[in-house]
């Protein structure tokens, strides 16, 4: 059952109504309220209630009146998104989507769909080389393009490839360390930058030449292993307990 609503009285002819999602919130938004308000909880008095069941049949009837832009038959498409030749995960957009814009108008699935899609940036392909110029990079980028292009409808041309400088090892067998350890670096560092504002952080500011040592990559060995011990003796435990 939904919780009950309840009426903020800003002036005497001005009221905001709450409608909670749960009890739990009803009464925490109240609590809430009468401490930023610094007024007290009471029921309405029967003038307030009125005015306000006056008010809320005025805006119902003028809904009503109002004429609706949508129509029975099936609406015209204007756009498919994303744009041509992408073939896969694209939106219709109606013309009946478009008028859902309109003011005091709600907007449905494929307009946040729609939303999302065109505001989220580039996809991106980063190459991170901890030997140099070891890898033929190029080629690995050619072949992940073509994957993309493929399975997603994304053009090659539309793939950015950057090439970022991070630490470089001092040997021939730590690879998959400072792979390991430069995603950890460039996701805390992404979700840094995004904590302080940064919407769309520039994967370049992801990572630097400095952003960890050899030293770092002997403690992250080291790490790993005691904690694959520790489940290891969890997981021996759980198999003598059976």
């Amino acid at each position: 059952r939904a919780p009950s609503f309840f009426v903020v009285v800003l002036k005497s002819d001005q009221f905001v109504v709450v409608q909670p999602v749960s009890s739990d919130t009803s009464a925490a938004s109240v609590e809430r309220l009468r401490e930023t308000l610094q007024r007290s909880w009471r029921d309405l008095c029967d003038t307030e209630y009125a005015k306000y069941n006056n008010m809320l049949l005025e805006t119902t009837n003028s809904k009503k009146a109002r004429p609706s832009h949508r129509v029975a038959e099936p609406s015209r498409i204007v756009l498919v998104y994303p744009l041509p030749p992408h073939v896969t995960d694209v939106i219709s957009i109606t013309q009946t989507d478009l008028d859902r814009l309109q003011p005091a108008e709600y907007l449905n699935d494929n307009l946040v769909d729609y939303y999302f899609k065109y505001d989220k940036p580039p996809t991106c392909i980063a190459t991170i080389d901890s030997m140099g110029n070891y890898h033929r990079k190029p080629k690995i980028t050619s072949h992940l393009k073509t994957f993309l292009s493929l399975h997603s409808g994304i053009q090659d041309a539309a793939i950015l490839t950057e090439k970022l400088r991070g630490p470089q090892q001092s040997n021939g067998f730590d690879c998959g360390v400072y792979m390991l350890l430069a995603a950890q670096h460039m996701l805390r560092t992404f979700l840094a930058l995004k904590e302080a504002g940064v919407e769309f952080p520039d994967v370049q500011d992801l990572l630097n030449v400095d952003a960890f040592t050899q030293v770092d990559a002997d403690n992250a060995r080291r790490s790993m292993l005691r904690h694959l011990e520790q489940n290891a003796a969890e997981y021996a435990r759980l198999m003598d307990a059976e």
